[in-house]
């Protein structure tokens, strides 16, 4: 059984040269988690180059697409932060006045949150700005590829099979999970497959300095301000484990779940009874973990997520988009010249009589159009973007037929 939210909850991080210890320091739950924010790195669509050299970009491209393959959730990330985030020049070090200040400041606010002083010194102790962050976050992809392409690359074949494979390695703990949370064996082993390939790729940054970067390495002054807190949080998570450094990617979300510090300090589950809400090394604390966060965002239990949708006629742009009014399946078909495609997830949407659809057209009304439910905003939750739900849909779907 897992380990109820209401209790204390125990990490381990085994990615740590001490992986089979675990501290007894309980973690206080965060009453608070910043929605939607996971530090999902984002893949390769087209990148820019200054040189302009073709040959350079068509190197860069073989080789991202190499890693989206081998890590999904790169490509998942497209939409998740502007496409390109203003940076500050790094000049501080450890010598630098207004660095040391920094850290005195971060010190006394780990303090205040609970952090004891043991824990915020060695924290602290090794911590650097990392250039290559920011770098990150000033090449980020300009969306490019169509959604109809950007999925083709998400949900391929092979992620596909990988995907019933674990389904079927795991269908004991899924039927179990979704009795728990509510929350469909399908969609849990897609979001677990788009955020991690299935656990392959978890990241090895440094949380606590690429943290350190985003907070004090940005211009804007809002996003700095979240990445301080996570900063913050990823030091109390630390509170917790018997290791002297947390792993992740170079955004801060960690665990095969890719969940941001504030996520794991609310939504970490101890599914596998040892004692330990270890998202980076228990399948099962893992995927419970997943599971646990979208019940408190919201999913509804036998509810649709979306079905692709043809437009028979002419259609009002205004109804087009999350923000317009959600309007019943019925309405859509009858009122808005809207045919469902007729397969399972037509069938399951056709259903849907108590709750309400938004339509949606990420390539305009000449491309593939959707109709999306409460369960499609569950999932951008986790990931604030549209692609991203739609890929976990399909890939999940995917899977389902696989199996």
């Amino acid at each position: 059984m897992p380990t109820p939210l209401s209790t204390q909850l125990r990490l381990c991080t085994p990615i740590t040269s001490s992986p089979s210890k675990c501290s007894n320091k309980p973690i206080h739950r965060q009453r608070q988690v910043i929605e939607s924010e996971h530090g999902r790195d984002r893949s390769k669509e087209t990148w820019q180059y200054r040189d302009g050299n073709i040959l350079i970009k068509s190197a860069a491209w073989c080789l991202l697409s190499v890693a989206a393959w081998c890590c999904p959730r790169l490509s998942a990330r497209a939409a998740t932060l502007p496409q390109v985030e203003a940076a500050a020049t790094l000049e501080w070090g450890p010598q630098d006045e207004n660095w040391q200040l920094e850290l005195d400041t971060l010190r006394h606010d780990a303090m205040a949150a609970g952090v004891s002083p043991q824990t915020a010194d060695g924290a602290l102790e090794n911590i650097h700005l990392i250039p290559q962050v920011l770098e990150k976050t000033r090449t980020q992809p300009e969306r490019l590829l169509s959604a109809e392409d950007y999925l083709k690359r998400q949900v391929t074949p092979l992620r596909v099979r990988s995907g019933a494979e674990h389904y079927i390695k795991n269908r004991e703990l899924l039927r179990v999970l979704q009795q728990t949370y509510g929350v469909p064996d399908d969609v849990l082993v897609a979001t677990w497959g788009v955020e991690s390939n299935y656990g392959r790729y978890i990241g090895d940054w440094d949380t606590l300095s690429a943290l350190a970067t985003l907070a004090y390495g940005l211009e804007d002054a809002a996003r700095a301000a979240y990445f301080k807190r996570e900063l913050v949080n990823a030091i109390k998570v630390l509170e917790a484990a018997s290791s002297t450094a947390l792993r992740g990617s170079w955004a801060g979300a960690m665990g095969q779940c890719q969940f941001m510090p504030s996520a794991v300090l609310q939504y970490a589950v101890d599914f596998d009874g040892d004692g330990h809400a270890d998202i980076w090394s228990s399948t099962p604390d893992a995927l419970a973990s997943m599971a646990n966060f979208l019940k408190h965002k919201g999913w509804q239990e036998q509810e649709p997520i979306t079905c692709k949708v043809a437009l028979k006629g002419a259609i009002d742009e205004a109804v087009l988009g999350l923000k317009a009014p959600a309007l019943p399946v019925s309405e859509w078909i009858e009122g808005h010249n809207i045919e469902l495609a007729g397969d399972r997830a037509s069938n399951a949407c056709a259903l849907a009589t108590t709750v309400g659809a938004n339509l949606l057209a990420p390539d305009g009304l000449q491309g593939p159009c959707y109709l999306v439910f409460p369960n499609f905003k569950v999932l951008m939750k986790y990931n604030p973007s549209a692609l991203y739900a739609l890929s976990v849909t399909q890939l999940a779907e995917g899977v389902r037929s696989a199996t």
